[in-house]
């Protein structure tokens, strides 16, 4: 449900400004609570994208250096 749409019904009951304000803070803070979650997640997700990049990186690297002795060899046979 979208903000304006809370909004509204809140403007059709009956409850008291303090009761309105009392709903619109436990709003506020599942929302927060929401995208503390939201945001541990998406550390999580950058951290394993981190790690696999590196680890990427790591594997390029031995392929690289295997493929430069491999080709020194050559050379120096030929």
């Amino acid at each position: 449900m979208k903000l304006a749409e809370i909004h509204q019904l809140m403007g059709k009951t009956n409850f008291s400004k303090d009761e309105k304000k009392t709903i619109f803070a436990l709003i506020d803070y599942k929302v927060e609570n929401d995208m503390d979650k939201v945001l541990d997640r998406m550390e999580r997700v950058e951290e394993r994208m981190e790690n696999t990049l590196k680890t990427f990186i790591w594997v390029i690297g031995i392929a690289t250096t295997v493929i430069s002795v491999l080709l020194g060899i050559i050379a120096l046979k030929g």
